[in-house]
């Protein structure tokens, strides 16, 4: 019982951490991409360096925002579970960050756009050393975390759980959300997400377009 408190608590401390990464990276990407006179002294501004940004600014969130999400959950039944399950999102989370770290760096050591950089570049890339030092100490707590290959083969939990759990403590949700249409959502996966990643684009194409008119 104690080791696997011990093991709840390092998993919650590498998750907190990696949200905390995925916080400033965030802001770094934003900054980077949405202001306009920071985008035009950026070194990664454009392809092949702003190939990662364009998909992680809007990938890590969304996925930093589930986890977050099961974070009201994390006291409900199924702690192993969910502890596992969010540690592997998180590893996700840092992965994707770090391919779009290394693509910014190369932008700065080979000097893109070197001719338009300020002080507002010299404000991107401490913003990029904070993001790196903050995702690398979400790494190493992360590897602290590792569970025996096969763990997964005996989930009884998972993220659907948490959100009917989340829910059944919301009034005007209770009776909305159920395990039913959980299962549902699980029999149809596919179709629930390739639906949902298409109204996701279609949003944000469409916010592109009018932003940039």
């Amino acid at each position: 019982m104690e080791n696997r408190d011990e093991a709840g608590h390092a998993a919650l401390t590498a998750i907190w951490a990696t949200l905390g990464a995925a916080g400033l990276f965030e802001a770094l990407s934003a900054l980077g991409t949405q202001v306009r006179t920071v985008r035009a002294t950026s070194p990664w501004q454009d392809d092949p360096y702003n190939v990662a940004v364009s998909f992680t600014v809007f990938a890590v969130p969304r996925l930093a925002g589930v986890i977050a999400v099961r974070m009201f959950a994390w006291r409900a039944p199924g702690g192993p579970d969910r502890a596992h399950q969010m540690v592997r999102a998180a590893w996700v989370v840092i992965a994707l960050m770090g391919a779009t770290l290394v693509a910014e760096w190369a932008g700065v050591i080979v000097g893109a756009h070197a001719s338009a950089w300020n002080r507002w570049t010299a404000v991107l890339v401490a913003g990029l050393v904070v993001t790196c030092a903050a995702a690398l100490v979400a790494t190493v707590l992360l590897a602290r975390c590792r569970r025996p290959r096969g763990s997964s083969a005996r989930w009884r939990y998972d993220w659907l759980s948490d959100l009917v759990w989340i829910c059944g403590r919301i009034p005007v949700l209770r009776r909305r959300v159920t395990d039913g249409h959980a299962a549902w959502v699980r029999r149809h996966t596919t179709g629930v997400f390739a639906g949902l990643s298409a109204l996701v684009a279609v949003g944000v194409v469409g916010a592109l377009a009018i932003g940039e008119g």
